[in-house]
């Protein structure tokens, strides 16, 4: 648990889940590979859940904490652990609108984890990545997951051009 902060949370207040982008499968492929061992397991359960209802979500619907925890069978403490642990490694962002009520609206706003490159040449994460999984793991997924490109240096392009063939 990072602080006593988690203890201002309601399992009854409301959210809405939003997202900066749609997730694709390669960028989920990331997030499994790459920023699971980093999160851990409750925060990659979360931001799953999140993912998901952002997708089903198409008229920013209020839910409940409480269905949050509920799915995750957590309490609140780990729920909390959870979600800035998904804000430390910039895959969320946490919002808060106060209400007339006792409770307040959280905005979860979910950001696309960085792609392959992106990830090796971020500092804090990469070296969180190989803390987490040792030195041969980092090496096997690093070359496992960053595209080889073949080398085009010694080779004369002879494509054609459809706008010029079809344009003048």
């Amino acid at each position: 648990m990072v602080d006593g902060e988690w203890r201002k949370i309601s399992p009854n207040a409301s959210f809405i889940v939003t997202a900066t982008d749609y997730i694709s499968d390669l960028q989920r492929k990331t997030l499994d590979l790459l920023y699971q061992p980093i999160i851990g397991q409750t925060a990659y359960a979360l931001v799953n859940i999140l993912w998901r209802m952002e997708s089903d979500n198409e008229k920013f619907q209020i839910k409940n904490n409480f269905e949050l925890l509920s799915l995750l069978n957590i309490d609140l403490s780990e729920f909390y652990d959870a979600r800035v642990k998904l804000e430390g490694a910039g895959l969320l962002k946490t919002y808060v609108q106060a209400t007339d009520s006792l409770n307040n609206i959280y905005v979860y706003k979910l950001f696309s984890p960085l792609d392959v490159k992106e990830f090796f040449k971020d500092d804090l994460l990469s070296i969180t990545l190989l803390q987490m999984i040792g030195e041969k793991q980092y090496y096997d997924l690093g070359t496992k997951l960053i595209k080889k490109v073949y080398s085009s240096n010694d080779l004369k392009d002879i494509s054609k051009n459809f706008f010029r063939r079809f344009c003048r």
